[in-house]
């Protein structure tokens, strides 16, 4: 009868596991395109300009505040090399996350000698922590899968780490993947140093040192793993950090003594929502609150049972590294003030897989094995139904079809928008329109500035030509009722509109400003926009380029920036507006200067300089290899001066970033 039961229970768990696997699935393939997270289509974007310009730092894409290869979005790159398909070659990208999360669990699992009638419903619970918005699915393999990579890492090291502390005989194959993760983790940014391999040393040493329970040769391995991650961060920050242009309103500063109460509820909520999924609120009688009530009971057994079995977990590998996780990411979420990102959930994702993890410890005892079965089916159900998602209808939106085919039709390919709506305008071209964006959604401003951050690079550079802007109700009403705005919004032009959206013609695009390039990458801009024009012997007829009025003294100077440390060059095209003026007659100079003394701004060094010679066959000033370093990188001006007698108009700066 009990190997009945048994067998009835592992069926039961396969049918769940693969209801599952086959919902994530075809959600992934029917569902993406209707999902409008700008997030979502910024990854996949980024993969496709991996793919076509065949480098992980394309200079065609503004990646976020870290490098963005160490995720789906890589796999993505590859598979749209094989199919040229916008859309599903990232669905089947995150197929493959889930196959590898799915994988890599059970090799965490197995490392603690677990059997299959334990492992099985282990996974059910782990693939039941839907959620509204980005719930621990979404961010790993479902829609979005921004974390999986971190997740599929977090499980592989744990179950080295527990071969190697029982001394288990490891291929060496296996121990130079992990290695070679390790290091490409660090590449990629800080997150992992903080998320997974900062608290694996500190349980590690804890254990050593306090407990007296693990052996040196374990130790050393997570020194070793430490030390690989900080090398690829390092490595990282020296050789690309240029790569990376991310202008962001946010301030980091320590948390004000008034405001930790209310940061610490908070981050607690964000915590319990993590587990839960819900952020409460609903109706006594819906799913969700049904979802929220199996977990809660959930939570509060695996807590119980924790306390009954304190000193058993004191020594176990993964429950001391998850407190440690959560410990390190709770404090700093509480020390640490951000405005934008305060308490937000996602933070917290790796709490869900403390609790599956448990739960194979609660299922090996007799007592309390169907109990808990039956609970994890009851939580497969509730999940399943308290989804938001829409599992066989969508809502298309038809004026955002309208817009696309506008554009195409049109034959336009870049447009600049707010970025809400580019989650919508990525997918419903199918990723044929490129995108630049503003975005003010939670962060408070004086102006519509661009913000660098996940678009298309092009769109935000100056050009000849217009560029067109799309606009929902609200978002023409901000942008134009704005007076103090600096955008020219009084040369824009109508040129279609929609019920909700409209689309305009800007003369000068809204988006651009003085953009230093990174490595390798040449800009243009137009002097007038961006420099400041003495109006003692300057000025502007098209708000693109300066003319002298041949006077002695500045012509334009500016714009007081710090530029990023580096080798330029720098070119300056003019042409005379005399016909008198003798070849190679020295008409000026260029010169650029920093005022690297906050306290004496008067202080000037000079950068580099030349003269302005005049040339009928070749009008433009060369400066080669101009070195930008801590010492004169801060307050940067670019300036012309002219000579009396001599006017010229400066129409064009270019600037490419040697080193």
């Amino acid at each position: 009868m009990y190997n009945k039961t048994e067998k009835i229970k592992k069926i039961i768990s396969y049918l769940m596991i693969t209801t599952i696997v086959l919902l994530i699935t075809y959600l992934n393939f029917k569902k993406l395109k209707f999902v409008e997270d700008p997030d979502i289509w910024a990854e996949i974007n980024y993969g496709k300009e991996v793919w076509k310009t065949k480098s992980l730092f394309p200079n065609t894409w503004i990646p976020a505040t870290e490098l963005m290869f160490f995720r789906p979005a890589i796999i993505y790159s590859l598979i749209y090399g094989l199919t040229k398909r916008y859309i599903l070659s990232y669905s089947i990208s995150l197929t493959i996350t889930l196959a590898l999360i799915i994988w890599s669990y059970i090799y965490m699992l197995k490392a603690y000698k677990y059997k299959n009638d334990v492992i099985l419903p282990s996974i059910v619970l782990l693939l039941s922590f839907g959620g509204e918005f980005r719930s621990f699915a979404i961010l790993n393999f479902l829609l979005y899968g921004y974390y999986g990579f971190y997740t599929i890492t977090t499980f592989l090291i744990i179950g080295f780490i527990q071969r190697i502390y029982d001394d288990e005989k490891i291929n060496k194959y296996v121990i130079i993947l992990i290695f070679i993760l390790t290091f490409i983790s660090g590449i990629s940014g800080i997150r992992m140093l903080i998320f997974l391999y900062i608290p694996l040393l500190i349980t590690l040493i804890f254990n050593r040192y306090i407990l007296k329970n693990v052996e040196i040769k374990t130790i050393k391995y997570g020194i070793y793993l430490v030390a690989l991650n900080i090398l690829g961060v390092l490595l990282s920050k020296i050789f690309f950090s240029n790569t990376i242009i991310f202008k962001s309103q946010e301030v980091l500063t320590v948390t004000k003594f008034s405001d930790l109460i209310n940061i610490f509820y908070d981050n607690i909520s964000s915590i319990l929502y993590s587990i839960l999924g819900w952020s409460g609120g609903m109706e006594i009688q819906s799913a969700k609150a049904f979802d929220m009530l199996f977990k809660g009971i959930l939570f509060l057994f695996v807590i119980l049972f924790i306390y009954k079995n304190k000193e058993k977990y004191k020594k176990n590998i993964v429950v001391t590294f998850f407190m440690i996780y959560l410990i390190i990411i709770f404090g700093i979420k509480i020390l640490i003030y951000s405005k934008v990102s305060n308490g937000f959930y996602w933070y917290y994702y790796l709490i869900p897989c403390l609790f599956s993890f448990l739960i194979c410890d609660i299922i090996q005892e007799k007592k309390y094995k169907n109990k808990m079965f039956c609970l994890i089916v009851v939580i497969f159900l509730s999940n399943i139904f308290a989804s938001d998602t829409v599992y066989l209808e969508y809502k298309k939106d038809n004026e955002i079809n309208v817009i696309t085919d506008y554009l195409k039709n049109n034959n336009i390919e870049e447009v600049a928008t707010f970025f809400n709506l580019s989650g919508k305008i990525w997918p419903y071209s199918e990723g044929k329109i490129k995108i630049g964006h503003w975005y003010n959604s939670i962060i408070d401003i004086n102006d519509i500035k661009p913000f660098y951050w996940l678009g298309n690079s092009s769109v935000y550079n100056f050009k000849d030509v217009p560029t067109i802007v799309v606009l929902s109700d609200d978002q023409e009403k901000m942008l134009f009722n704005n007076l103090n705005s600096k955008l020219y919004t009084n040369k824009a032009e109508k040129i279609f509109e929609t019920k909700h959206y409209k689309i305009y013609k800007f003369d000068i695009n809204p988006l651009a400003e003085l953009r230093i390039p990174r490595k390798n990458e040449e800009l243009e801009f137009p002097p007038a926009s961006i420099l400041s024009i003495d109006l003692k012997n300057g000025y502007t007829e098209d708000k693109h380029s300066v003319n002298s009025k041949g006077l002695d003294g500045f012509v334009f100077y500016g714009p007081y920036i710090e530029i990023k440390k580096g080798i330029y060059n720098i070119e300056l095209y003019y042409e005379t507006t005399l016909l008198s003026i003798p070849n190679n007659t020295e008409i000026g100079y260029f010169d650029i200067i920093s005022h690297n003394d906050d306290l004496d701004i008067q202080k000037i060094t000079t950068i580099a300089k030349e003269k302005i010679i005049f040339n009928k066959s070749n009008n433009k000033v060369i400066l080669k290899n101009v070195i930008l370093s801590e010492k004169n990188n801060k307050n940067v001006e670019f300036r012309v001066y002219g000579y009396k007698g001599y006017k010229f108009k400066i129409y064009k700066m270019k600037i490419k970033c040697i080193k």
